[in-house]
């Protein structure tokens, strides 16, 4: 659609920076019309997902222990923000070696 604009441009028979505004007026056309399919097509509300078997496990040591360890992204994002809410510090999880985490390792694996 835009192309001829460059060719006759380029050519001589339109003025220079005829291009640049058919373009310009292309794309702010464009963008018109996303804005209405956007208020015509609204983005769900998304959903928190459930909780797992895992994640319940993982938060009962947590609130035993205090070590975010078995704790999912999900929910150490969620503590942080709580810490950071209360003023307290951040929980840190520890690096361990293997040989710590060889008991784990299925545990680990499926997860």
């Amino acid at each position: 659609i835009i192309m001829p604009f460059l060719s006759e441009e380029m050519a001589g028979t339109f003025v220079p920076g005829t291009y640049l505004k058919v373009n310009g007026g292309v794309c702010l056309g464009s963008a018109l019309f996303y804005l209405f399919l956007t208020f015509k097509f609204p983005v769900p509300k998304k959903k928190e997902p459930e909780e797992t078997e895992d994640e319940k496990a993982g938060m009962a040591e947590f609130k035993a222990t205090g070590n975010p360890k078995w704790l999912s992204a999900r929910q150490l994002h969620n503590v942080q923000m709580q810490h950071m809410k209360d003023g307290t510090p951040l929980s840190r999880a520890t690096w361990g070696t293997f040989s710590d985490d060889v008991p784990d390792l299925e545990r680990i694996s499926n997860s």
